[in-house]
Parts: structure tokens; sequence; C-alpha cells
């Protein structure tokens, strides 16, 4: 699930960033979160996806937790 994955993310990042590093420098850390529901069997995708979302983090900003969405389909 997506939105418990972001709340995980979320956790981890804020823990990161509130964590100082061995040189006293700011740490912070952007992640791409997706699920597989929709594609269950498909690693590629699901990675293709989640990569998606990491680079979506890093262009808004960086420091951030971003869900990429399934993508939709024409039933």
């Amino acid at each position: 699930d997506a939105m418990l994955g972001s709340k995980v993310a979320e956790r981890l990042r804020k823990t990161i960033a509130a964590t100082p590093s061995p040189t006293g420098e700011t740490v912070t850390v952007s992640i791409g979160i997706t699920d597989n529901t929709d594609y269950p069997a498909d690693l590629k995708i699901l990675l293709e996806r989640a990569d998606i979302a990491l680079y979506k983090a890093k262009f808004q900003g960086r420091n951030r937790t971003i869900i990429e969405p399934a993508p939709k389909t024409n039933i």
C-alpha cells in the first residue's frame, strides 16, 4: 500500500534530517514510493515507477517523499 509506504518513508526522512552527521552537515533524503497492485508480478514496472517518483521528489526541491500513482488504464 503506497500510503503506508509513504508514512514509513516520511518517518525515515524526518529521522535522517534530524540526525547530525559526523561532519555536522544536515543530511537529507528524497524517496520515491509506488505500489504494485496493478502489476503485482512485474518488478520492472514497479522499479520504474518508484524511480519516476524519486526524480519528481528531487526535481521538486529534494528532501521529500513522492508517491507515483498507478497509470491510468483504458478499460
